[in-house]
């Protein structure tokens, strides 16, 4: 896709992504993790002087790649379909980004068009592969069952072909519990805006992964849009917990379980002494309660710092919604560095958001994530 005569070579060593750049078009941009001679986890396309219409042989014989970024670089109505057979090949594959640019969503030869086929059995039973982005394409018909409430975010908006109910929950448990509904309740994030799809009338929410109204899908039916879920997956993966009247967390942790508040009442203007036991215990208490609330809230500016700077770095177009409603859902993720250690390469490299940890419920692996640290 690039000529080897007209591009620019920039080498980043310290993160082992080569970048080449096409001289005559700088938003033509190629980029792969070379960290090993031997291997390949990471590529990313943008525009190409001349698009592809089928899938380069190459991409199969990656069976390191974890991240494939592909922005207005292929064109067609069955592409995709070769294209999941390709990375399929791929255990650790976690990352599939075919969205493109608003301003080329109108030109035939740069966007995907044709219906979203089904996951192959390999990606749909994978662990690792979780994010999927399709925005800012042509694609028609309806949703694919194997997508359903199986990833951890995915993004469709922009498609306007796209129509008809969102289809159950391939999930049968949410929390360990079993589902006595169809809707939705595993997937973190989602983005459905612009397209013609919506929520079935018998739901009594929409779909768990959308947390704000701006972000709604209307009922199928034509009544009233359902409201957001109260639940939000994303918080409940995170373990965390209700205080106050903020949102519900997820369970109270197991070692507040035995901790009881209250006052002495004071009789005569004096208070009952507290022997030195339950001074110590006090000061425990307290010393506890703070590093639990630091922690957490380490964890929470954290994630918000990196999905802000995700957000202010992408060079692509998502969708025309506000940036705010958006920005947990489309989170630029670095290329994760190479490391011989699979599979403990995606449980223990803190580094990379893209790494997590496969939750198996009875006999199936559940794709939601853990909380991205």
């Amino acid at each position: 896709m690039f000529n080897s005569s007209d591009q620019a070579v920039v080498q980043d060593s310290p993160n082992c992504i080569t970048t080449i750049v096409n001289p005559s078009d700088s938003t033509s941009v190629f980029q792969a993790l070379f960290c090993d001679p031997n291997t390949v986890v990471g590529v990313e396309v943008q525009n190409p002087p001349t698009p592809l219409n089928s899938v380069p042989s190459v991409i199969a014989s990656l069976a390191s790649l974890s991240v494939l970024r592909l922005s207005n670089a292929l064109y067609g109505s069955s592409i995709l379909q070769s294209l999941f057979g390709a990375v399929s090949n791929a255990t650790y594959f976690s990352i599939l980004d075919l969205g493109g640019n608003p301003a080329l969503s109108k030109n035939t030869e740069r966007v995907l068009s044709g219906f979203i086929p089904e996951l192959t059995p390999e990606l749909y039973a994978s662990p690792y592969f979780i994010y999927i982005f399709l925005e800012n394409n042509n694609f028609s018909g309806s949703f694919p069952n194997s997508m359903s409430d199986t990833m951890a975010k995915v993004s469709v908006a922009n498609n306007t072909l796209l129509t008809g109910p969102l289809p159950a929950s391939n999930f049968s448990s949410t929390s360990h519990q079993v589902s006595t509904t169809d809707e939705w309740k595993n997937t973190l994030r989602c983005d459905f805006g612009n397209t013609s799809l919506c929520v079935p009338a018998t739901w009594v929410y929409q779909p768990g992964c959308i947390r704000t109204t701006t972000l709604s899908i209307r009922t199928c039916d034509g009544s009233v849009t359902k409201p957001i879920d109260p639940m939000d997956p994303f918080r409940r993966s995170l373990g965390g917990w209700t205080s106050g009247s903020g949102p519900d967390l997820g369970p109270v942790p197991s070692g507040f379980g035995n901790w009881t508040t209250g006052y002495h009442e004071i009789s005569g203007g004096n208070s009952p002494a507290l022997s030195t036991t339950q001074i110590a215990a006090l000061v425990f208490g307290l010393l506890s309660a703070g590093c639990i609330g630091f922690l957490v809230y380490s964890r929470y500016t954290n994630l918000k710092r990196r999905n802000l700077t995700g957000a202010s770095t992408t060079t692509r177009g998502t969708s025309t919604r506000n940036g705010a409603d958006y920005v947990e859902l489309e989170e630029e993720i670095e290329l994760p560095r190479y490391s011989p250690m699979a599979p403990e390469y995606h449980e223990n490299q803190g580094g990379s958001s893209s790494q997590t940890s496969p939750v198996v419920k009875e006999g199936k692996v559940d794709k939601k994530t853990k909380a991205e640290v």
